[in-house]
């Protein structure tokens, strides 16, 4: 897990250059990556817990519209594209936070940082096993939409998470 926070703040710390450069260069062939909130050692044990409310209160929001869609309107893009967004939205908005349990010069901080990464991973857990949204993804699945490769492999991992976490076994 530290090395994945290692790695998450050199992301942090080049990623702004990096969306520079390309838009200095001219290349409006791929968007710039979304960049996630810089970050803070202002924050403390209160401020970081509320972030974690705050944001996994929006990615549940996020999650039950996909999971409210009518059937005739869950596709690729309204599932798990959507999903996959307000996860990456999740991730983007407390990552810089979390980073704190290492680097953090406030010893009240980083504890509160840890506890925020576990809650995290927790609520990962709880949301991996939403038969909701299993039965959302299986819905457009179903639809057989002509998928290019990564998208295809987004929705086949999709499934296989949710199968891996015990949905779709015989009850």
């Amino acid at each position: 897990m530290k090395a994945l926070r290692v790695i998450a703040a050199l992301w942090l710390a080049v990623a702004p250059a990096a969306a520079q450069f390309r838009t200095a260069a001219g290349s409006a062939a791929s968007p710039a990556p979304r960049v996630a909130a810089p970050l803070a050692f202002t924050h403390s044990p209160q401020t970081l817990n509320a972030l974690g409310v705050q944001s996994g209160a929006r990615l549940t929001a996020a999650l039950g519209s996909v999971a409210a869609l009518p059937v005739p309107q869950r596709t690729f893009a309204t599932t798990v594209k959507a999903m996959g967004r307000a996860y990456g939205d999740y991730y983007e908005a407390i990552r810089p936070a979390v980073f704190l349990a290492s680097v953090s010069p406030d010893p009240a901080v980083r504890p509160a940082a840890e506890a925020l990464d576990k809650e995290a991973d927790a609520m990962m857990v709880v949301l991996g096993q939403r038969e909701d949204l299993y039965q959302a993804v299986k819905d457009a699945a179903a639809k057989g939409e002509a998928l290019d490769g990564p998208d295809r492999r987004l929705l086949e991992s999709t499934l296989r998470g949710f199968e891996h976490s015990g949905l779709g076994l015989d009850q």
